[in-house]
Parts: C-alpha cells; sequence; structure tokens
C-alpha cells in the first residue's frame, strides 16, 4: 500500500494511472494533487494535506518538502 504522505507517490499509483486525493482546501476530489504538509499525531497515522492545482496557485501553497526548507 502507498505511503499517503509520501510526495513521489502523489501523481500516480503503482500502476502509472492517476491518483485521486482530497483536496484539504476546496473540500472536494482532485487529480493531479500536491502535498502540502503532514500534520504528526500523537496516536494513530500522520495526517497528509493534499491541494489541488487550482487551491495550490489560489492560495500561494507551497509544496511539502522533508527537509523542512
Amino acid at each position: 500500500m502507498n505511503d499517503p504522505t509520501d510526495p513521489s507517490a502523489a501523481k500516480t499509483g503503482q500502476s502509472g494511472e492517476a491518483v485521486v486525493r482530497w483536496c484539504d482546501w476546496h473540500g472536494g476530489l482532485t487529480g493531479g494533487a500536491t502535498l502540502i504538509g503532514v500534520v504528526a499525531r500523537l496516536s494513530g497515522a500522520d495526517v497528509a494535506l493534499w491541494a489541488c492545482p487550482t487551491c495550490l496557485a489560489k492560495h500561494r501553497l507551497t509544496p511539502y518538502r522533508e527537509d523542512g526548507t
């Protein structure tokens, strides 16, 4: 199973098909989502925050980078 917080898995699945994700900004499904952030939780799995291309531009979001820069 793909790690939902892995930015390299954002655009396509294992067989190359487009991955449909939830855009956390407009609250709907989208293809071609970009990982914006990862929220660490005290219990359970981390939560990934995704944005569609429109919301990425509209809200001037910055893609997630593991090194924090």
